[in-house]
């Protein structure tokens, strides 16, 4: 696909949108729209075109209630999005812990217990039985039972955590703290020739196997060689990435945005635009005007843990495809045309002079289009004690009474503003600058920039926090020279205020 490709034509306005009352008020899951053959999606999107969710609602369904209880429209939102939430921890069948301390059991590193049989015999050197440390002190009858393990100093080992135990079986021990008996978590310990500050855990299952077939002094093999991992810290997991990309099977079926957003409605104008994966040369961005067609909210109950998240679907395919992660849908489009909004005073209207006029300060006066003959519509509005004035082809076709204006402008591009006679149009009554306009200044070919060029609000609308045009803009020319009025005048007056048919032309 070559950069030449043109991008997707959504219908002309809203009131050519294709609807139906199922869709709409989400009677029930159009199957025919989210049913988008799996076979054809990379395993990994899965859950990017699930056709096993439960409707919750759609947007119109949202607005109704809205509009039938406005009390509740600040909090419907919220609502809607936390219905029917999995809580995670009963949704996962996989959880994931980070242990942020290594430890070992108490007595791993203690010097072979010495033993003297008689008077004159020589000292040997034997392992310690694990339940008998040999030392005195109150805590002798309890270091390194089978659900308490003392550990080999201080550590800040939350209640109701996790313990991992290496090196006492086959596979490492998953063991959780029992809340409910450790007590006292740092205390003085004596035993196996050792003494000095551990940790006290007391465990809900066994941390070794006391088996009868392995006397206490094997056992303390244990000791030794157990590898203790505390401080359990649950880590959440994250969503899967998914990296099929974007295009026109997305516009056929639902797109899933990544959370709920309740103020897109079907008929909105919204525009896509990202890296283009279509054509070879990578950092190519494209953009696209569409129109929603469709718009609901759902959980898809077959992931763990998922929350309410808003379905879109648009009135026509998209034309490009795009890389998924690069992709931004603007939902706040607004048409804008050049011109930038002055208000000025022109004057003081003098009822015993005829044909008085004032000329506009910032030239040039914005034009933008109207289906009218001339094809275009000035953006002034003039106002005489604050009564709105209309402007007029010419001052000929007006009576003494009519409250009208006609414009000239000269080779420069500087606009004045002209008033009847009392004969041809009305006078402009007597006042003190009582004469005033608004009009927006600025017109031509400049006001075709580019993509992304435009940063910056003049005046900021209350909640508007930044602007863009994600789309460069088009249809801005600069005004006919006097020679090419000459060459065009003749072709203009043949079809003015005229329809003409194809065959005719």
């Amino acid at each position: 696909m070559s950069l030449e490709t043109l991008a997707s034509v959504p219908p002309p306005n809203t009131l050519q949108l294709t609807r139906d009352v199922a869709s709409a008020f989400g009677v029930s899951p159009s199957q025919s729209a989210t049913t988008l053959a799996l076979r054809d999606v990379e395993p990994n999107a899965r859950h990017a075109l699930s056709t096993q969710v439960d409707l919750v609602s759609a947007d119109a369904s949202l607005q109704t209630m809205k509009t039938f209880r406005p009390s509740i429209e600040a909090q419907l939102s919220a609502a809607t999005a936390n219905a029917g939430r999995q809580p995670q921890a009963q949704a996962q069948s996989v959880r994931v812990f980070a242990f942020r301390s290594k430890a070992a059991p108490f007595g791993y590193n203690a010097p072979l217990r010495a033993t003297v049989p008689a008077v004159g015999s020589s000292v040997t050197y034997t392992e310690w039985d694990i339940t008998s440390p040999g030392g005195t002190g109150s805590n002798d009858i309890s270091i390194q039972q089978p659900k308490t393990l003392f550990l080999d100093a201080e550590y800040v080992v939350p209640l109701d955590s996790w313990v991992v135990i290496e090196g006492t079986a086959a596979t490492p021990r998953f063991v959780r703290i029992d809340a409910d008996t450790n007590t006292s978590t740092n205390v003085a310990t004596a035993g196996y020739g050792l003494s000095g500050k551990s940790t006290r855990l007391s465990l809900t299952a066994n941390w070794y196997d006391p088996g009868s077939a392995e006397s206490g002094i094997l056992q303390f093999r244990y000791v030794r060689a157990a590898t203790i991992y505390v401080q359990s810290e649950e880590l959440t997991l994250a969503d899967e990435p998914i990296t099929q990309n974007i295009d026109r099977r997305f516009s056929e079926a639902r797109l899933v945005l990544d959370g709920l957003y309740d103020g897109l409605v079907s008929g909105r104008w919204a525009i896509v635009i990202g890296e283009r994966a279509d054509i070879e040369v990578p950092g190519v961005k494209g953009a696209e005007l569409v129109m929603l067609a469709e718009v609901q909210h759902y959980i898809d109950t077959t992931l763990p843990g998922d929350t309410t998240h808003t379905y879109i679907r648009f009135a026509q395919p998209l034309a490009f495809t795009y890389k998924r992660d690069t992709v931004i849908i603007y939902g706040n489009v607004v048409k804008a045309t050049h011109g930038e909004t002055r208000n000025e005073t022109l004057g003081a209207g003098d009822g015993s002079k005829v044909l008085q006029s004032f000329a506009l300060r910032q030239p040039p006066l914005t034009y933008v289009p109207s289906p009218t003959p001339a094809g275009a519509e000035s953006t002034l509005k003039v106002y005489v004690n604050d009564v709105e004035w209309h402007e007029a082809d010419a001052l000929a076709d007006l009576g003494r009474r009519d409250r009208a204006f006609i414009t000239k402008t000269d080779d420069d591009g500087k606009t004045t503003v002209v008033f009847g006679n009392g004969v041809q149009g009305a006078r402009l009554p007597t006042g003190q600058d009582n004469v005033k306009a608004v009009y927006r200044n600025g017109i031509g070919a400049p006001g075709n920039v580019r993509a992304e060029q435009i940063s910056l609000l003049v005046t900021r609308p209350l909640g508007a926090k930044d602007v863009i045009n994600p789309l460069a803009a088009s249809g801005g020319a600069d005004k006919e020279s006097r020679d090419q009025a000459r060459k065009n005048a003749p072709l203009a007056v043949m079809a003015l205020d005229r329809l003409v048919s194809v065959q005719d032309y």
